[in-house]
């Protein structure tokens, strides 16, 4: 008798073939997926494996390839003799498959002959600094991938350095993600140096990475100041601090829209400074504060600095959900509520309406009005700013 697992496994091949061939059987254009879902189908069985991986050699449909949750460590060699050849896939997805830095090497290796992947994936496994860095030299030569994720795998300072090495010379990486690497300052110095340098890379997340202090703030500030391509920085959980020093390089940023910095022991001063920054900054659509040390002061001032940014539609940053009416009252919370109106003001149009010389033909402002017409504060302050518009 079959092992469950193994009937499992059994069970997803035929489904697979099916969807392999089933482009071949209909004939009425009915649109077909793409997605080849393997998530978690017990494909340890290194024989019942590399079946499918004969079947995707040749195949030129499946264009994204899921393969979460298999332990394949032991299947990596012909996984990536068939990446080596294979012409139509486009998504790879390996994520916890105990993956080690002699798997990955080999992934490596074969992606190096491939040039139509476009994504890799390989959140929480074990591939450690080595592996990190054989995939960043690969990356070097690569000019297909655009998208990469190591969530999660140890790639310590190490790892972090032969990402900063490739950032500097590839030029179609988009999205990088190293959240949870434990690259400390170094590894995360020398990733802003090379962004520095770099103008395609529009999002990365180097969240929850055990760096800290003014030498990363300084990183970070020059960062900002150089780099306009960056698109969305995300920097969750890092005790960087020093909020005046990061405000200097926002301040004179003209690229970035999303910048995370929740949990980073920013202070009321630190805030005080962000909030001068976002009366200059123009591109800022989102900026996360969660989980600071952010008082009455802090947020009075992000209030003040607010009236002047017509751009930032979303600020995270602690609420005030006291149930007594008097805790309600008090400074920080008039502040909360100020600043959600500001933010309700922006995503309503509130560039256009305090603009001297509105490019927004007279005719169309009947729908902006009628977009908040549910908002009364919001309609209230437009009409003030704009009472020319009901004068017949």
């Amino acid at each position: 008798l079959l092992r469950k697992s193994q009937t499992f496994s059994i069970m997803k091949f035929f489904q697979f073939r099916e969807q392999l061939f089933r482009r071949r059987q209909t004939n009425n254009g009915a649109h077909q997926t793409d997605l080849l879902d393997l998530k978690c189908a017990g494909l340890s069985d290194e024989k019942l494996f590399k079946q499918i991986l004969r079947k995707l050699q040749k195949n030129k449909h499946v264009k994204k390839v899921d393969l979460f949750g298999n332990s394949l460590a032991d299947g990596v060699i012909p996984l990536a003799m068939m990446l080596s050849s294979n012409k139509s896939i486009r998504s790879l997805k390996l994520d916890q498959n105990r993956m080690s830095c002699a798997n990955l090497a080999a992934i490596a290796l074969g992606l190096q002959t491939n040039s139509t992947i476009e994504e890799c994936t390989f959140d929480f496994n074990h591939i450690g600094p080595a592996g990190a860095k054989a995939f960043a030299k690969m990356l070097c030569s690569n000019d297909s991938i655009t998208n990469i994720s190591f969530r999660f795998n140890r790639i310590g300072s190490d790892g972090a350095e032969g990402f900063a090495k490739m950032l500097r010379v590839n030029k179609t990486i988009k999205r990088i993600t190293l959240r949870g690497n434990g690259i400390g300052n170094q590894g995360a110095i020398a990733i802003m140096k090379a962004l520095k340098e770099n103008t395609t890379v529009e999002y990365i997340d180097l969240s929850f990475n055990e760096f800290q202090g003014r030498i990363v703030a300084v990183a970070l500030m020059d960062l900002l100041v150089s780099n306009h391509t960056m698109k969305v920085f995300r920097l969750w959980d890092n005790a960087i601090g020093n909020g005046a020093i990061i405000a200097k390089g926002l301040s004179q940023n003209r690229g970035l829209e999303s910048l995370y910095l929740g949990k980073n022991g920013i202070d009321d001063d630190g805030t005080t400074a962000l909030a001068v920054a976002l009366e200059r900054n123009k591109t800022l659509k989102t900026i996360c504060l969660y989980q600071n040390k952010i008082g009455t002061k802090g947020i009075t001032a992000l209030a003040s600095g607010l009236e002047r940014n017509f751009t930032l539609e979303n600020l995270q940053i602690d609420g005030c959900e006291g149930d007594d009416e008097d805790e309600r009252e008090t400074a920080y919370c008039a502040a909360i509520k100020k600043i959600d109106h500001l933010l309700r003001l922006n995503l309503s149009g509130r560039a256009n309406i305090y603009m001297n010389d509105s490019s927004l033909p007279h005719s169309l402002w009947a729908y902006v009005f009628a977009r908040v017409s549910e908002q009364p504060d919001v309609l209230y302050s437009f009409l003030q700013t704009k009472p020319d518009l009901f004068i017949s």
